[in-house]
């Protein structure tokens, strides 16, 4: 399953914003500008381009509130995702409210919030600032499910 492969309703708003810009405003000291981030329930999907080759570190750099994993447990987890399709999704996320969940992943990643549960690997990944965060709205108390039906649809893939 790729980020394209995601479907969407007529109803519902998609919006791309880099990660690069999105840790930037969350390790600022001033008051950065979030509204741009969909303001609505949702799912959130990190997607990081084929052409960039997955490395992984033995650090979760800046996120200092994560814990890390072995590297080769990760290239055994991103080998069995591969097995059957490739896919440019890195991590897939709900919220109530994206831009909250966006600013709470993004705060995570800088070292500054300890409050994003899943996902920590994520920052092992050598280049996961190049990524970019595909954020779609979903009409309120959608979201559950639908982050539910693509999880098991990308792993079934």
């Amino acid at each position: 399953m790729k980020v394209e492969d995601v479907p969407r309703s007529a109803t519902c708003t998609r919006r791309s914003i880099a990660l690069r810009d999105l840790l930037t405003r969350a390790s600022g000291d001033s008051r950065a500008s979030w509204l741009d981030v969909l303001d609505s329930p949702g799912i959130y999907v990190v997607q990081l381009d084929h052409d960039i080759s997955l490395e992984f570190l033995e650090t979760c750099g800046l996120a200092s509130h994560a814990t890390p994993w072995a590297v080769k447990e990760l290239r055994a987890k991103h080998e069995r995702i591969h097995q059957s399709s490739s896919t440019d999704i890195l991590y897939l996320g709900k919220g109530d409210n994206i831009r909250k969940r966006v600013q709470q992943l993004a705060r995570f990643g800088v070292g500054r919030a300890d409050n994003h549960v899943g996902g920590e690997w994520l920052w092992q990944v050598a280049r996961a600032s190049e990524a970019t965060v595909v954020m779609q709205s979903t009409p309120r108390g959608k979201q559950v499910p639908f982050e539910g039906w693509l999880l098991e649809t990308f792993f079934a893939a």
